[in-house]
């Protein structure tokens, strides 16, 4: 049995840096498993993290007047910088992209802008691409600085670099437990290799990578700004379900599936409960009754309706199935004795 938290958190967009879910597991280090809420995809489940790096660069000169001896401008190394941020080639998989999102600076027209910024958003599927990506655009940032000065021979131009946002990239496994839990409740989600299983995200699931944590069905409509928004509230019910599904197939529910003492030794099991299942007719085991607490193989995932300890069944284990494209089962050895 394991104890949930209902979490809301902030700072997830823009410049939060994710600070809400950051703190949740800086004060909670004992969290086995985050699932995310997101979206009115209610098919769909999120098992990917797409990492990004988000900089602040400063462009800072000497502000002066159009007239001026040595126009070196902190806007015109900006521009630099970002012409040459434009000729980055990046791979299509796993998919990496970036984007100067916002530029600022100068007072006036007709004046040498002693300072100007821009804020820069890198992001990649894959930890290695985005670190190789940051280095590259760094560079460039750095040596647009350094060609203005040369341009006017002088000196007066210096860039500074902010890191305001981290968020990690990351992955569960789709034979995990907890991608396992969920997909009896989103039965058109696609296998893996797909594209159509496991969507990427920019969203609190990010922070930390935890071992055996998932993301709940996700999607955003195109646009970011709260006006530009739109859900399809059809038999949107189903997405809280689902999660609070999942959560209680992987935390457990007390008297159902707890594994007590009394359960674990024949002789004290639960009489009522031996009856119910020997006595009182045939029982229907639901699919959000299966429970995931059972031996498992690499490449199959199991889900247990009646077994010893749920039924006191002595010879018979049933249940569900589920084995993964390309596994690779133990080989079945049979051995035959002669007569």
């Amino acid at each position: 049995m394991g104890d949930v938290l209902f979490v809301g958190t902030v700072g997830e967009e823009e410049l939060g840096d994710l600070r809400g879910v950051k703190a949740l597991f800086r004060d909670h280090p004992d969290i086995d498993g985050f699932i995310s809420v997101d979206g009115d995809r209610i098919n769909r489940i999120v098992n990917r993290a797409t990492g990004s790096h988000r900089y602040e660069a400063i462009f800072k000169g000497p502000a002066a007047t159009a007239s001026a001896h040595s126009p070196a401008s902190a806007i015109h190394a900006m521009g630099r910088a970002i012409a040459k941020i434009s000729e980055v080639r990046t791979p299509s998989s796993p998919k990496t992209t970036f984007t100067v999102g916002t530029v600022r600076g100068g007072t006036s027209v007709n004046a040498i802008a002693g300072d100007a910024r821009m804020g820069i958003d890198m992001r990649s599927d894959s930890m290695d691409e985005l670190l190789k990506l940051e280095k590259t655009i760094l560079a460039h940032v750095r040596e647009a600085a350094a060609e203005e000065n040369r341009r006017w021979n002088a000196d007066g131009i210096s860039v500074e670099l902010k890191l305001i946002g981290d968020r990690p990239a990351g992955r569960t496994p789709e034979d995990s437990k907890i991608v396992h839990a969920a997909r009896p409740l989103a039965p058109r989600a696609r296998p893996a290799g797909d594209p159509g299983f496991g969507e990427h995200g920019l969203q609190p699931r990010h922070v930390p990578r935890h071992p055996g944590r998932d993301d709940r069905p996700r999607r955003r409509p195109p646009g970011h700004a709260f006006a530009q928004r739109i859900l399809q509230a059809t038999a949107a019910w189903l997405g809280p379900q689902n999660a609070l599904l999942v959560v209680l197939g992987l935390a457990g529910l007390d008297g159902v599936s707890r594994r007590s003492s009394k359960r674990a030794n024949p002789e004290a099991r639960d009489e009522r409960s031996k009856s119910k299942w020997k006595y009182d007719g045939v029982r229907v085991v639901h699919s959000n009754e299966l429970d995931i607490n059972t031996p498992q193989t690499p490449g199959m995932n199991r889900a247990a309706a009646i077994t010893h300890a749920r039924a006191g069944a002595e010879k018979l284990w049933a249940g569900t199935v589920i084995i993964h494209p390309k596994a690779r089962p133990a080989p079945i050895i049979t051995v035959r004795s002669r007569a």
